[in-house]
């Protein structure tokens, strides 16, 4: 990830990923609004 606000998305991904979640419970999270990390669930719905 690239760009300004890179961290802030990041930050929420490795705290799932050190937590062992599957990407479903990022794509179904209620992120704070609004972020840059609100991004993470359109992402996530996409991955079939």
């Amino acid at each position: 990830m690239m760009g300004p606000d890179a961290g802030e998305v990041m930050a929420v991904v490795e705290v799932a990923m050190l937590a062992g979640l599957p990407y479903t419970a990022l794509r179904d999270a209620i992120l704070t609004h609004p972020t840059m990390a609100e991004g993470v669930n359109p992402l996530f719905s996409s991955v079939h």
